[in-house]
């Protein structure tokens, strides 16, 4: 089960110095009174006994993790009594939810590993522990090294080895809504300042089924923040990603995010679902044109034509056109794992 002895011995510790404490100011001004606690030795044991035990774990401790979980799923519109056939639960039943410490009984290290590896999340966040970066998730990188972008949606795909099933993915460009952000505008970025752009944010959405109903919710990784139009190399990251999804057949969603949910988003402060998911209306703006015109081949059509030819230069250099077969070689051999570019 979960090893919540460290934490125990903290709060355990803290309690005992408090006693002393509260003894040690006692001797302040009263004359008499040379001795500890009589009852200090019985405290200790008590709360020993009180606190080994996992059914009596402390409250915050099961609470904490209860409620990360129950945000997790409903931030991924996923039903809270469909907890068990989806992390395949057998002995769960619905009366444990309102029990944090029956709750948490259900969920070993094995299990709470598998969630994160289901959802993109730091294990340290879960289990709440604290640390230099407290994040909910890593962002991955893309910028050289669209290898591993392409990598992580074919091994989420086509991989036998995965957890749940997949059944398509989604690619999204986000940006920060005090950006200009228009066909026409977003051309005009190419000569702002680099230091006054926020950049973008790629985010790769996987769609994942589970249960005998074959019930379906969505996950999203988050990719490198912050690659600027401004600045050639990073936006011809961005366009050779474009002309990947072109080959694909695969449309990038262009999206406009609010400055306070692009920045948690962009750090991995919050889960990526709770900005993306459709629930989240009020702060995500889905703009209706296909950014992969940035890499069509005629001139009426791609506003920034005029790049082109520099751009599949640099798409050719990089070698990503090996990337265009990539999906058909990963289903055809699903005993690889990694790729690196």
């Amino acid at each position: 089960m979960i090893d919540f002895g460290s934490l125990i011995g903290a709060e355990l510790f803290k309690r005992a110095i408090n006693k002393l404490l509260d003894f040690l100011a006692g001797l302040i001004g009263a004359e008499n009174k040379d001795s500890p606690p009589e009852d200090l030795p019985q405290i200790l044991s008590e709360e020993n006994n009180n606190c080994v035990k996992s059914e009596t774990l402390p409250e915050t401790i099961s609470e904490n993790l209860t409620s990360k979980l129950k945000r997790l799923l409903k931030a991924h519109n996923i039903p809270l009594i469909s907890i068990g056939e989806l992390f395949n639960l057998k002995d769960f039943s619905y009366s444990k939810l309102d029990d944090p410490n029956k709750f948490v009984d259900c969920f070993d290290s094995q299990l709470l590993a598998k969630i994160c590896d289901i959802f993109y999340i730091k294990l340290d966040w879960l289990q709440g522990k604290k640390t230099l970066f407290n994040s909910v998730h890593s962002p991955k990188r893309c910028y050289k090294a669209i290898g591993d972008l392409v990598s992580f949606i074919c091994n989420e795909i086509y991989s036998p080895y995965k957890a749940l099933e997949t059944c398509g993915f989604e690619l999204f460009f986000c940006l920060s809504s005090s950006q200009k952000f228009s066909t026409k505008e977003l051309s005009s970025i190419r000569h702002l300042n680099e230091t006054s752009e926020t950049g973008f944010c790629i985010v790769v959405k996987i769609t994942k089924r589970y249960g005998l109903q074959k019930s379906e919710f969505s996950t999203y990784q988050v990719f490198d923040h912050g690659m600027r139009w401004s600045y050639w190399r990073t936006r011809y990251t961005l366009k050779s990603v474009a002309l990947l999804c072109l080959k694909w057949n695969k449309k990038i969603n262009l999206v406009s995010i609010d400055d306070d949910s692009f920045s948690a988003l962009s750090t991995g402060d919050v889960l990526p679902a709770e900005i993306m998911e459709e629930n989240s209306g009020e702060i995500i703006h889905h703009r209706h044109f296909d950014f992969r015109d940035y890499v069509e081949s005629y001139p009426h059509m791609n506003p920034e034509f005029d790049e082109m030819k520099s751009v599949e230069s640099y798409y050719n250099e990089r070698r990503y056109r090996e990337y265009e077969n990539l999906f058909k070689f990963w289903h055809d051999n699903p005993q690889l794992h990694q790729i690196t570019g």
